[in-house]
């Protein structure tokens, strides 16, 4: 690792990890140089405040369920019980409404190109538009009220990224190796933006990007995987995949160039299988925890 790089995790966790081996194998580590995602967009925050990008205060979490239930109770009466979201609740069109809000967060301004195109579909008492009128009604609210919710703060530090890199965070602005992010396992939207947006910045041989898993893992389990959805699909329950695979087209699985540098492209068996404990964690459910091989592995590792 070159002093000069600026490592940074997508968690905490990783960071953690990342230190004790290090520590193991060299007995020693700076950590001076790591910071984890939630660190760095703080950062980025607090410039984008100090260059004037973002002026409204961020939205609590008590203001954010109080507008979207008053913004959810608008909807109701404008509704008037016509259209697919006609018949919900106010409690129902809140909980509706808060998952739009959530996932389109990470869009930062394009989301208001996604609300444009929901409120222009047809007929009006259509669902896609009724959720553009539900969410335009949050956006409203939100307006009045002067604050910022996640929407603004991501849209506010994309415009920081793409502006003067005097305004940048310190520890950005003074980058003199390369920024190296490690343990991904996917991106949202922001975070790919994000890393578009260093890249086009500081050049792509100064912006990295290692996976958590090795492609090795991604050829067999998408084997696996294809599998399974075939069988699913000439059993006629094809449609239990349709979300779930809309959310994988945003995944992002690469190559670690980090892990295998100094070992000619060979993992030992020690780091393969805490590599498959990895894999696991992200994506085993409760109930995969019971099986001995997985139960196994983990004792083994952790």
């Amino acid at each position: 690792m070159n002093r000069a790089d600026l490592i940074v995790f997508v968690t905490e966790l990783a960071r953690r990890q990342f230190v004790r081996r290090q520590v193991l194998a060299h007995a020693f580590v700076d950590t001076s140089r790591m910071v984890t995602m939630t660190r760095l967009r703080e950062m980025c925050v607090q410039s984008a405040r100090q260059a004037g990008l973002l002026r409204a205060p961020a939205l609590s979490d008590v203001r954010r369920s109080v507008t979207i239930r008053r913004a959810a109770e608008e909807a109701k009466k404008e509704f008037d019980g016509a259209g697919h979201l006609g018949f919900l609740s106010a409690s129902a069109l809140a909980d509706t409404l808060d998952t739009l809000v959530e996932t389109l967060s990470p869009f930062g301004d394009d989301a208001g190109h996604i609300q444009e195109w929901l409120l222009a579909q047809k007929p009006a008492e259509g669902k896609l538009r009724q959720l553009g009128v539900l969410y335009a009604r949050y956006r409203k609210r939100l307006g009045a009220a002067n604050a910022a919710d996640t929407r603004d703060i991501n849209a506010a530090i994309l415009r920081l990224l793409s502006g003067p890199r005097d305004h940048w965070p310190h520890l950005l602005r003074t980058l003199e190796g390369a920024l190296v992010f490690r343990a991904i396992r996917w991106l949202n939207p922001f975070e790919e933006e994000f890393i578009a947006a260093l890249k086009k910045q500081l050049g792509d041989a100064r912006v990295k990007i290692a996976s958590a898993l090795p492609p090795a893992h991604a050829e067999k389990i998408q084997d696996r995987l294809a599998s399974r959805i075939r069988s699913d699909v000439m059993m006629g329950a094809g449609d239990e995949w349709t979300a779930w695979a809309e959310n994988l087209t945003d995944a992002l699985e690469m190559a670690d160039p980090v892990n295998h540098q100094g070992r000619g492209g060979r993992q030992t068996d020690q780091e393969d299988a805490g590599d498959q404990c990895v894999f696991i964690f992200a994506h085993a459910s409760s109930r995969d925890f019971e099986r001995p091989a997985v139960r196994g592995c983990c004792e083994r590792n952790f």
